[in-house]
């Protein structure tokens, strides 16, 4: 269960930092709804691969009967243009995964994590140097 804890810790704050500096690069503002779309997103990633099978066949349940809502209202014209336009909300799920992945590998090996954390103080002062204010939860993230 600690395992679990630590791993769910190392991967949301990285999808914090993740998503707070690619989300100008994805159309949109790192808002505290698409951060904590993310966090859910990678949180669900972790839970998915620690937890036991009758967690992950009823977390594989509720996606397939999401997406099939998905299609069965896309046919509805009005329904169907909100899904179009808000479609950008999928691009969530690529800074999420990296931060799952990163999460994991900072979870299980030493080196990574001391080179993760080393990177991130160097990003900061580079940050410093050149006059670039990053977002509050990217400055969160990385104190974290």
């Amino acid at each position: 269960m600690t395992g679990f804890v630590y791993e769910l810790i190392y991967s949301c704050v990285l999808s914090l930092i993740f998503m707070s500096a690619a989300a100008p690069y994805l159309g949109q503002k790192a808002s505290l709804p698409v951060l904590i779309a993310a966090c859910a997103v990678t949180g669900g990633m972790v839970a998915f691969r620690k937890l036991g099978w009758s967690v992950r066949f009823i977390m594989i349940g509720v996606i397939i009967t999401a997406i099939l809502a998905v299609f069965l209202l896309s046919g509805n014209s009005r329904i169907g243009e909100l899904i179009e336009t808000h479609m950008y909300i999928l691009w969530i799920l690529v800074p999420a995964a990296g931060a799952f992945i990163a999460g994991e590998l900072c979870a299980h090996v030493r080196l990574i994590r001391v080179l993760a954390a080393t990177a991130l103080v160097a990003a900061c002062i580079t940050a410093v140097v050149w006059e670039y204010q990053p977002d509050k939860a990217t400055v969160m993230g990385v104190l974290a």
